[in-house]
């Protein structure tokens, strides 16, 4: 449940969290914001297959879709591209 609202885990691409707050990426491409942790989310979702990728930023892995090693980049559902840090590119093998 998400600022009263249930979201299925399988409609969140991503998490990216500022400042405390939490902003959360829906497949419909809806954004849902939350005065919550990235910790506190990736705790959560961690048994759900949510991987973090940089400090800031919090993947479902079930819409990965290309990884790029060299420029350091994961892309997700369609035309999404994030910064991968680059002790976390270890977690993506192939």
């Amino acid at each position: 449940m998400i600022n009263n609202k249930f979201i299925n885990i399988r409609d969140i691409l991503y998490i990216k969290c500022e400042d405390h707050v939490s902003a959360v990426y829906l497949k419909d491409g809806k954004t849902e914001y939350i005065t919550q942790t990235l910790t506190v989310f990736e705790n959560k979702l961690r048994d759900y297959g949510f991987i973090r990728i940089h400090r800031n930023t919090l993947i479902n892995e079930f819409y990965v879709i290309k990884i790029d090693k060299k420029k350091q980049f994961i892309y997700i559902a369609e035309k999404i591209m994030l910064k991968v840090a680059r002790r976390m590119l270890k977690l993506f093998k192939n």
